[in-house]
């Protein structure tokens, strides 16, 4: 469990709940941090909070009610998430670099 979780004394739906909204919001900022803000944050919150959703949504909804399966979904989805995010972070650092000539 994150430290901020725990600190918060969260437990069960809102401890993952937390955990994902961390994710979805501190990732793209990470990374955009990382790429010395060359990118754009925007379009990385958006992107990390789309595949959030996506990797809920098949969590719950083919995760048969098994916490096994439900946790392999969001795991799998926070790495499609940073690999999605890097992806647009290096994309539109690339985009306003080459408009700035």
């Amino acid at each position: 469990m994150g430290l901020g979780v725990a600190a918060a004394g969260a437990e069960g739906p809102a401890a993952a709940v937390l955990l994902v909204v961390g994710e979805t919001v501190l990732l793209p900022l990470g990374v955009h941090v990382a790429n010395h803000s060359r990118g754009n944050y925007g379009l990385g919150l958006l992107t990390s909070a789309g595949v959030a959703a996506l990797g809920l949504f098949l969590a719950y909804q083919f995760g048969d009610d098994e916490t096994a399966k439900q946790v392999a979904y969001i795991s799998a989805s926070a790495v499609v998430q940073l690999v999605a995010v890097v992806y647009v972070e290096r994309k539109t650092a690339d985009n306003l670099a080459a408009s700035a000539w």
